[in-house]
């Protein structure tokens, strides 16, 4: 998604990418009402923006920036997806999502999306033994979120 002087606080309101005559495609809603998100980042302006986003694809979002709270918030809520951090400023990501995993809600525990800047090998190990559905791995473009949540609720279901 490329970035257009109207699109306020730096999020696009809409993805402009691949259109000939300049017309947006809309990313508002496209999945049902009632998906619930949890974000894990410790990076604020991060959280703020994939919040935003989630919150415009229809999702119910809450955020937390550390592992402690990212549980409260887990219990509370009972979200469909985590997306998680592995490097939180308390608790490393992976040790919280132990630790989720031990408490499901509902008698299922959710997808897991992982954050994170460490795409190496022994990482995506790590996850696939931890049984995540997906990676967003830092930087990553706007259009990757969607992609990879819808990817990850698919893969989950």
């Amino acid at each position: 998604m490329s970035e257009r002087p109207d699109s306020p606080g730096g999020v696009p309101l809409y993805d402009w990418a691949g259109q000939d005559e300049g017309q947006p495609r809309s990313i508002a809603q496209v999945v049902d009402p009632g998906h619930r998100v949890l974000i894990v980042e410790d990076d604020l302006e991060l959280g703020t923006i994939l919040r935003t986003i989630l919150g415009r694809m229809g999702f119910e979002v809450w955020h937390a920036a550390d592992g402690h709270q990212g549980l409260a918030l887990y219990a509370s809520e009972k979200p469909n997806l985590v997306l998680l951090d592995i490097a939180l400023p308390d608790i490393t990501g992976w040790r919280l999502l132990e630790e989720m995993r031990e408490r499901p809600h509902g008698g299922a525990n959710p997808a897991f999306l992982v954050i994170t800047a460490y795409g190496d090998p022994a990482n995506r190990l790590m996850g696939k033994l931890q049984g995540v559905q997906g990676y967003l791995i830092k930087p990553f473009k706007v259009e990757e979120i969607g992609r990879a949540v819808l990817s990850a609720l698919q893969l989950h279901a």
